[in-house]
């Protein structure tokens, strides 16, 4: 049920091409990826498998599709605690349990996968691709691009390769 409705919204983003549309559906389909993931596994791809608070599976699930609708925009800690039902200390320490890591890194990281898929898929300069993708310093995105990929954003975008 949620594979089909992410589906369907990745059609219905792909379809109407408003404005944020593209962001919108790799946000989906990143979210249906992670239920295939789970479904094939039969447990939880992120960090430490199923070991979650009582209850809190669902709202690390909320945050993290949050996350992902919202990727382009700032967002802070008080925003993922308040889209999970949850107070920011008691959110991080569910957000960390399930997924091994703090929510703020976990989005850094989402965002930096967009951006590695923009930087193969569109023609949009580095800096284009940093604001879409979050980040409010285009500098500080080309050094965490570069500690998370291995390249500049400039150099993987001209090679398409990853170092190592």
């Amino acid at each position: 049920q949620l594979l089909e409705a992410c589906l369907q919204n990745i059609t219905r983003e792909l379809n109407c091409r408003a404005p944020g549309h593209l962001c919108l559906a790799h946000a989906n389909l990143m979210e249906a990826l992670v239920l295939l993931e789970r479904a094939l596994t039969g447990k939880r791809p992120r960090g430490l498998g199923r070991e979650t608070l009582p209850g809190s599976e669902h709202e690390v699930d909320r945050a993290i599709a949050y996350m992902g609708h919202h990727l382009c925009e700032s967002i802070d800690l008080a925003d993922l605690a308040r889209a999970a039902h949850l107070s920011p200390h008691y959110f991080c320490e569910v957000f960390k349990l399930s997924t091994g890591i703090s929510p703020m890194k976990f989005l850094t990281l989402m965002r930096l996968e967009q951006a590695r898929h923009l930087l193969l898929t569109s023609s949009l300069s580095t800096r284009e691709i940093a604001f879409r993708t979050g980040f409010q310093d285009s500098s500080y995105f080309a050094r965490a691009f570069k500690r998370h990929v291995g390249k500049s954003p400039r150099d993987f975008a001209a090679t398409g390769i990853l170092s190592g």
